[in-house]
């Protein structure tokens, strides 16, 4: 399952490319909780 992964250290959020998917999750890492899936990556 192939992921790419970035961390915005001003947002203090993940963004995980989940490229089987097609989507992108996003992830508040200070309150350690998911925030939203972004669908239609290819």
């Amino acid at each position: 399952m192939p992921l790419h992964t970035a961390f915005d250290p001003k947002t203090r959020r993940v963004f995980i490319a989940h490229i089987a998917r097609n989507t992108v999750e996003v992830i508040d890492h200070a309150a350690g909780k998911h925030e939203a899936t972004l669908r239609g990556f290819q």
